[in-house]
Order: structure tokens, then sequence, then C-alpha cells
């Protein structure tokens, strides 16, 4: 199935990819067939790039009670181990029935949480993007958006994170759990 990150979203003009509402979260559930115990493996195409926010959105932000895991390195890894793909279009999986999702609101802050924080300094605010656009020196990938970062914030990129691309491909894994705690 495929969880669309621009539609599963509060829109709101000018910012993307905003936590989505209960019910849109619960009605975007029921179509993808997830209740609140179905086991979920997630994947992307990038390797391990907007996964991650979705098993965030899941299991923490709305407290997913099944397994949840990412598929460390994701498609490109897959394919590159040469396990099977399938073409086409997929089986439709029937809906699930509308469940209530609880959205855990402490974990999302809004955005007069976050600028009362630059004047208060009561959290540490990471920026997982490139240091280019955390520098504002790399142009944003979509119109409109201003480069720079939050005054205070750190840069931590994402790539910073994963292991080098294996032999030619592009898969990229998450790096073993010690070398994520030197960084983090």
């Amino acid at each position: 199935v495929f969880f669309d990150i621009d539609a599963v979203a509060t829109q709101v003009p000018g910012l993307v990819h905003m936590m989505p509402s209960e019910e849109t979260f619960a009605a975007a559930m029921a179509c993808l067939g997830i209740e609140p115990a179905t086991r979920v493996v997630i994947y992307d195409r990038h390797g391990v790039f907007s996964a991650p926010r979705f098993w965030y959105t899941l299991k923490v932000v709305f407290g997913h009670a099944g397994e949840v895991a990412v598929l460390d390195g994701g498609l490109p890894r897959w394919k590159s181990l040469g396990y099977p793909l399938e073409e086409g279009e997929p089986s439709v999986q029937p809906p699930a029935p509308p469940a209530v999702w609880k959205r855990a609101n402490d974990l999302v802050w809004s955005m007069d949480h976050v600028l009362a924080n630059v004047e208060k300094k009561e959290a540490l605010v990471l920026d997982a993007r490139s240091a280019g656009r955390f520098h504002g020196t790399e142009p944003e990938p979509r119109p409109n958006l201003r480069g720079g970062h939050i005054p205070g914030s750190r840069s931590l990129p994402l790539t910073d994170l994963l292991t080098a691309p294996e032999g030619g491909s592009q898969a990229r894994s998450m790096l073993p759990a010690e070398a994520l705690e030197e960084r983090l």
C-alpha cells in the first residue's frame, strides 16, 4: 500500500507534511487496511528517507499498538539483494473498519511552541535536512520555501545517520547502533 505524506497531512498554506488530524489519519488508515493492531513493515523507494516519518506518525504520534518496523535500506537494498519484485498495480485490499486513532499532541509541537522555544531553549531542535539547506546555501526542493534554519537549531542531516551507498547501488542503511549513539 502507499502512504501519501502529502495527502495524509493537515493542510497549512506554505507548509508541507504537517501531522494529520485524528480524522484524516483514521480515514487514511481505514483505506490502507491498517487497524490499531495490524503488523506493518514500512519501506520507501529512497532507502531510508520517508519511511521513518511514517513509523513515527503511526507508532508514536498515534500510538499504534501492533508491531511497526522500517525495512532497513528500503526498496533499493531489497533490489540489490536480489529479492523478488512485482510489477503492475497491487491487489486491492479491503478497507479496514474505521478505528479511533488518538493523536498524542504533546509529541507534536505547534508553531507557537517552537517559536517560544527559540527564546526559552527548553529543547534542542535538530534539522534533518542537508547542511546546504540548513545554511540556506542550497535551493529548497519545493517552490516558495525559504532557506535557512530555526534560530538555535542544529544540523544533523539524515544522510549522516546512514551508511554509504554499496557497490554501485544507491542502497543505504541505518548505521549500527553504536555509530548512531556517537552522532546523537
